[in-house]
């Protein structure tokens, strides 16, 4: 669905396409500078699919396991795959993959980058999310914690400009 910025009704996006056996369309993602979202099907298979919000001309990308694609300001799709922040050469305007997955992060269960490729990562799965406090690792692989206070955080996400961060908290619901 889509919300228009000015308001109004939500519009449908993406329908499921049941010739190609899709139950679900979910995970949605905008890709920087484009016009384009990311998103994952599922159903008698899995594939990541684009979509042009101006045309509404739906692109299969890539076949196969995995989920929550991600596209990368670094030219790459970045998603998770059996546990692990895997990430491809991917050509945008093309929309095509144009090398082989490689491991970014091993044990993730959920990430986020900002337009300036800093990674965000969860290596808890939302079913055994334990109440904790986030940590900010720099490239160095510091860690320092958040001030924020211990809670069930869930799907981190980082602002386009890599300053503020948004999650859902077991406790509070958003």
């Amino acid at each position: 669905m889509v919300l228009p910025a000015t308001g109004g009704s939500a519009q449908v996006l993406t329908t499921p396409e049941a010739t190609r056996g899709e139950t679900s369309h979910r995970n949605p993602a905008f890709v920087q500078g484009s016009d384009l979202v990311l998103f994952l099907t599922d159903g008698n298979g899995r594939s990541f699919q684009a979509v042009s919000l101006r045309t509404k001309h739906v692109t299969v990308l890539v076949q196969g396991d995995g989920i929550s694609p991600r596209y990368v300001p670094t030219g790459h799709l970045a998603y998770l795959l059996d546990e692990r922040l895997v990430a491809v050469s991917f050509d945008l305007d093309a929309l095509r993959i144009t090398g082989s997955p490689f491991t970014i992060v091993e044990g993730a269960a959920s990430f986020s980058f900002s337009d300036d490729g800093t990674l965000l990562f969860s290596d808890a799965a939302p079913a055994n999310v334990l109440a904790s406090t986030p940590v900010w690792v720099n490239r160095d692989g510091i860690a320092s914690p958040l001030p924020l206070r211990a809670a069930e955080y869930d799907h981190p996400r980082l602002s386009p400009d890599g300053r503020r961060l948004a999650y859902y908290s077991l406790d509070s619901g958003y």
